[in-house]
């Protein structure tokens, strides 16, 4: 659809070819007095009735003194107007010339010579002005971020020039024009001396007049008075919290517990926005403003507007809001508010929050220009503050905006907060005691590729932005990662106070049992923390609550109960981590011991399993977690000491297993480790029948990596193989075990010289963990750097380059320099 036909035709349908539309001019009402003839004969003007009872043409009176700027505008282009007018700054305009033309407009109108007497208005930033949004206008259509026009049945060329003709067909090349007086063509040589008088007075001297604002009139309608200069930068549209409370004020009788941000930004901050057409901050944020022209002689102080002036208290962003529409909006003021008081006392001063529904402009005007723009407000952001509502279920989480939000942080350094209200943070806190790993799972549900946002523009636009950088599974991963870094802050907090309440609930020698019924729930609670300590890195407080656990079950439970098992095992696991291995050691040959003994007694006491049972198990590779994992239910008539023994037997495994991974890390006994490890292999597949299960694997894995080690690479292979195939049947291609398992194979083909086998192993472990786990996890540097190495080694610089110029030449992720250095080390890329 062509612009100059669209806009023309849809003009054409409010009114005809007499200026319908807006227009928009420089209102000179009381000014230039002096300027121009003393006087015009009254027999020279000339007027006309129109049939529709307008008049046309006379003496202009001076209250009714303007200069034209455009013409014709309709929405879209008032719209474009707005914006191009709070970028400009107050200009100047001087009268140069008094001018005598005709007037071809009226002339055809009423066949008959009409001439105009005027001041020609030299401007220059006025002339600027008009092109920049012609301009602007122009590439908004053609890239189609402005929006539409009404369709058409006619097509025309798209150019500036017919944008021109349409909007500004004065085309005044030194600035604008101001008219006086219309008169009869009959009068013209009269006409012409006055205009020669005029002159001659106009130049002895220049006044000119500085510009504050220009007008906005629909025939019929009141006009409206736009600032030149008044534009709000985005990252300045941050609001107080005390703001956002005076806003809940002024609208406390509409508004009500269940009434969503959606239903506020609709009732509330449309309507009272739509006369400016602009964000509710730029339309509130000062009462202070100059309406029309002043003489330059006139002083004017811009100076800070006080807060007592101000509808709104706006500054530049602390933190950025990211939250759904669709919850309880005095929720979100809620949280807020907890937020703000902790911030208050941090900063010294009220922190300022950037509200999507305060800042950006709820008419979709400025929309294509601002919200690409979101990113530089979270970059200069202390912080995004996710408001996570409900909390078992996050609304947030499933909005693509809040996801692209919490990716724009990361991509930008800026940090990652999470915020309750009052009300969910007490249901929060409840769930966190009773149900540590439910809390976990609810909060890891992230499912970018499937988020939703109101505008199906806004859904393209940011989904073609996640595929084209991280990808959705590697966004999934990016969210997770920021909740998990989230939780462990709340599981820190805690640490002091689930300490103390373990040793309150620790009995002393000879006190008997703690009465407190929920001792053991604490306990097992304590010990999910511990793991999950475990997990990022927080050995030491994860030892010490180890510890703990460990204490309060064996006095409870006793040295012999699978609790007490189960917490030995995660211990010694944390101790060979932390190269304690001769504790660790200790640890879990007493844990064999104490298995052993236990599943020799269940046997004396009942018939031994005489049959070897088959069933399923979870596949997973971690060794702390199988000490939890449920086997499940068997198939057929077996007995309690059946399942009891099988139990038992499997954490012996397990226990023999990490024993094995432990005495492995010992300088000289490799060997040993090896012995052992054939052992529990043996064993598991005995006790499943096979190598057909997760756990089998995950000792054959265990053992291949300790054969590496040990440079028995022969050995290694066939080992990683079956790992391998293994885990693409049962878990898939592209779980994080298989692309594991893809990198150990081809790391140990590498190391045998089977370069040309390596490679699609390795290449296919990097690309899954690219679009997976993302870019920024070590996992993906690490496989991509081994094999940019084995392309090097056989020669395939070319793709080794690719690989490398994915990790050096982007700047949306901080890479460690340990791994550019490397990659560096190859010579394959230069970067600045």
């Amino acid at each position: 659809k062509q612009l100059f036909s669209m806009a023309t035709h849809g003009l054409a349908a409010r009114g005809g070819a007499g200026g319908p539309g807006h227009w928009a001019y420089i209102d000179l009402a009381g000014l230039l007095l002096d300027v121009g003839p003393e006087s015009v004969p009254k027999e020279w003007l000339w007027q006309r009735k129109r049939e529709d009872g307008s008049t046309a043409g006379g003496m202009v009176a001076a209250d009714r003194r303007h200069a034209t700027v455009l013409l014709r505008l309709d929405e879209l282009s008032v719209n474009i107007l707005r914006e191009v007018v709070e970028q400009t700054e107050p200009f100047s305009l001087i009268p140069s010339m008094i001018t005598l033309g005709k007037v071809d407009r009226l002339t055809k109108e009423f066949s008959e010579d009409v001439y105009s007497i005027g001041v020609k208005l030299d401007s220059p930033e006025l002339v600027a002005f008009k092109a920049r949004f012609i301009n602007t206008l122009a590439t908004r259509l053609c890239d189609g971020t402005a929006g539409a026009r009404p369709e058409t049945e006619t097509d025309s060329p798209t150019s500036v020039v017919d944008l021109g003709a349409l909007h500004n067909p004065y085309n005044d090349p030194s600035g604008g024009h101001m008219s006086l007086a219309y008169i009869h063509g009959d009068v013209l040589p009269e006409a012409r001396a006055m205009q020669a008088a005029a002159n001659e007075r106009l130049a002895q001297g220049h006044p000119e007049v500085k510009v504050h604002t220009l007008c906005l009139r629909v025939s019929g309608e009141e006009k409206e008075v736009l600032r030149l200069g008044n534009f709000i930068p985005l990252e300045n549209r941050a609001i107080s919290f005390v703001s956002l409370e005076r806003f809940v004020s002024m609208h406390s009788s509409d508004l009500d517990d269940k009434m969503t941000t959606s239903e506020v930004v609709r009732r509330f901050i449309v309507p009272e926005t739509k006369r400016r057409a602009s964000s509710y901050a730029a339309a509130h944020s000062s009462s202070s403003h100059i309406d029309g022209c002043v003489p330059s002689s006139l002083p004017h102080v811009a100076g800070p507007v006080t807060e007592e002036q101000r509808g709104l208290s706006i500054g530049t962003v602390d933190f950025f809001c990211s939250h759904a529409w669709e919850y309880p909006f005095l929720d979100l003021v809620a949280s807020i508010q907890e937020h703000s008081a902790r911030q208050d006392k941090k900063l010294g001063r009220a922190p300022y929050y950037w509200l999507d529904i305060f800042a950006v402009n709820q008419h979709n005007i400025h929309s294509a220009a601002e919200l690409p723009k979101l990113k530089d407000v979270i970059a200069r952001a202390t912080a995004v503050v996710i408001v996570l509502a409900p909390w078992d279920r996050p609304l947030a989480l499933t909005r693509i905006w809040c996801l692209f939000e919490i990716l724009s942080a990361m991509s930008s350094s800026t940090s990652v907060e999470v915020q309750m209200s009052p009300s969910q943070q007490a249901s929060f806190t409840l769930a966190l005691a009773r149900d540590f790993n439910a809390i976990r799972t609810r909060l890891s549900e992230i499912d970018s590729a499937n988020a939703k946002a109101t505008q199906p523009a806004d859904l393209k636009q940011i989904r073609n932005q996640i595929e084209s950088t991280v990808g959705y599974n590697a966004l999934n991963v990016l969210v997770k990662d920021q909740i998990r870094a989230w939780l462990l802050k709340i599981v820190l907090q805690h640490v002091e106070g689930d300490l103390t309440r373990l040793q309150t609930l620790t009995p002393k020698a000879g006190t008997g049992l703690p009465s407190d019924s929920d001792a053991i729930d604490h306990c097992n609670w304590v010990h999910t923390k511990a793991l999950f300590l475990g997990e990022f890195g927080e050995l030491d407080l994860a030892r010490t609550l180890y510890e703990a656990v460990l204490l309060l079950r064996l006095r409870v439970l006793g040295r012999d109960h699978a609790s007490t098992i189960s917490v030995s095992n995660d211990l010694a696991f944390l101790l060979g981590k932390i190269g304690q291995a001769e504790a660790a050691e200790r640890l879990l040959r007493e844990q064999v011991s104490i298995l052993e003994i236990k599943i020799a007694q269940l046997r004396a006491s009942s018939h031994v399993v005489d049959r070897t049972l088959s069933l399923t198990t979870d596949a997973a590779s971690s060794a702390v977690v199988y000490s939890r994992v449920q086997l499940g239910d068997f198939d057929g008539n077996v007995s309690e000491e059946d399942l009891a023994t099988f139990r038992l037997v499997s954490l012996l495994c397990l226990t023999q297993n990490n024993l094995a991974m432990v005495v492995g890390t010992q300088h000289g006994r490799h060997e040993e480790a090896l012995a052992l490890y054939r052992a529990v292999l043996a064993k598991r597949n005995e006790l499943y029948a096979g190598d057909n299960n997760g756990d089998s694997i995950a000792t054959m894995n265990n053992m291949a990596w300790l054969m590496g080690k040990m440079g028995r690479n022969d050995e290694a292979v066939p080992l990683f193989t079956r790992v391998l195939n293994f885990r693409r049947e049962h878990l898939g291609p592209t779980a994080p075990g298989t692309l594991n398992a893809l990198q150990n194979l081809g790391t140990t083909l590498m190391k045998k010289g089977e370069l040309f086998k390596a490679v699609p192993l390795l290449e296919e472990s990097a690309k899954g963990k690219l679009e997976n786990v993302g870019l920024g996890n070590p996992s993906t540097l690490r496989t991509i750097t081994i094999l940019i190495e084995c392309l090097c080694q056989c020669n395939q610089r070319e793709v080794a380059q690719f690989w490398a110029a994915k990790v050096l030449a982007q700047d949306s992720i901080s890479i460690p320099q340990s791994v550019v250095d490397r990659i560096q080390s190859f010579d394959l890329i230069k970067i600045k």
